[in-house]
C-alpha cells in the first residue's frame, strides 16, 4: 500500500505550501479543500513537476459529518496515511456580538472538531505501528486571550494544550506530534478574517513556504512546540511574564483600532 501525507485546507496558505514542500520530497499527497477547482490545478502541477501521486478530495470540513466522510475515502480507497498536516481553519474578526451562531459554530467546528476528529483517529493508527508525524498548525494567539478574536484565540489555545498532552502521552514511540505557531504569515487569513492589513504590514510578514519549511526542518528535531521568528518568539515570552490583564489590554488597543470594516458571512 503506498503511502501518503494527508494535508487539510490546501488549495492555498500554509496548506499549499507544506504540499509543495512535501511534494519536492517525493511524498504522495492527499489535499483537502473546499475548492474544486484549485484542488484540480494543483493536483496537475503537483503530478507534473514533481512526478508523484496526488489524490484530492473536495469537503468542508466545517460540516458536521465532513471529517468522517474524509475517513470513509481514505478507507474505501486504500491510501496509507504517514504524514498529517491539520491545517485547515478560519477566524473571524470584530465584535463579538456582531458574529453569529453560524459563523461561530462553523469555525468552532472546523478549528478544533475536525483537528482533534482526524489527530484521534490517525494517532491512533500510527501508534499501532510506532510510525507517523502529525502537525497541527496553530497560532501565535493561542498563547494569549485574542479581543475581537475571542473564539479564534480559544481554539487555537485549546490545540496548543491538547498537542502538547498528546506528546507527553505518546513520549517513547516513534510517533512525530507536533504544533506548528506561526504568528501573522502573508496568506489570505487576514481577508478572509475581515482584518484590514496593509501592503506594508503584509510585506513585514513571513511567506507560508518559510513557515512550512521552518516547521519541517524542527519536526526532524523532535521539536513539540515550534514558534516561528524571534519576535513571535519575544512576545510569546512576554505573554508568559507580563500580568495577564496588561497582555489582554494592549491586544483589545491595538485590535480595536482595525475595526472599521463590514463584518460579513463567509
Amino acid at each position: 500500500m503506498e503511502q501518503f501525507a494527508l494535508i487539510t485546507g490546501a488549495s492555498r496558505g500554509i496548506g499549499l505550501a507544506f504540499a509543495e514542500l512535501l511534494a519536492r520530497q517525493k511524498y504522495n499527497l492527499l489535499l483537502v479543500a473546499r475548492n474544486q477547482s484549485q484542488l484540480v490545478s494543483i493536483q496537475k502541477r503537483l503530478q507534473t513537476d514533481f512526478m508523484i501521486k496526488v489524490v484530492i478530495f473536495s469537503t468542508d470540513l466545517s460540516l458536521v459529518n465532513s471529517s468522517q466522510e474524509l475517513i470513509d475515502f481514505i478507507q474505501n480507497n486504500k491510501i496509507e496515511i504517514k504524514v498529517v498536516i491539520n491545517n485547515a481553519a478560519t477566524g473571524y474578526f470584530g465584535k463579538y456580538s456582531n458574529l453569529s451562531w453560524s459563523q461561530e459554530m462553523r469555525m468552532m467546528h472546523l478549528n478544533l472538531i475536525a483537528v482533534v476528529y482526524l489527530t484521534k483517529y490517525f494517532l491512533n493508527k500510527m501508534m499501532a505501528i510506532n510510525s507517523g508525524t502529525i502537525i497541527n498548525i496553530i497560532s501565535t494567539a493561542a498563547f494569549s486571550s485574542g479581543p475581537y478574536m475571542s473564539s479564534y484565540s480559544a481554539s487555537k489555545a485549546y490545540l496548543l494544550s491538547y498537542t502538547e498532552s498528546l506528546a507527553e502521552e505518546i513520549k517513547g514511540s516513534r510517533v512525530k506530534l507536533m504544533a506548528l505557531c506561526p504568528g501573522p504569515t502573508q496568506t489570505d487569513f487576514h481577508h478572509q478574517s475581515g482584518m484590514q492589513v496593509s501592503s506594508q504590514e503584509l510585506s513585514r510578514m513571513p511567506t507560508a513556504e518559510q513557515v512550512a519549511t521552518y516547521g519541517w526542518r524542527f519536526l526532524q528535531k523532535k521539536r513539540i512546540v515550534v514558534i516561528y521568528g524571534w519576535a513571535n518568539k519575544i512576545l510569546v515570552v512576554l505573554a508568559k511574564i507580563l500580568p495577564r490583564c496588561f497582555i489582554v489590554n494592549m491586544i483589545g488597543f491595538i485590535k480595536k483600532k482595525k475595526l472599521n470594516f463590514t463584518y460579513r458571512e463567509t
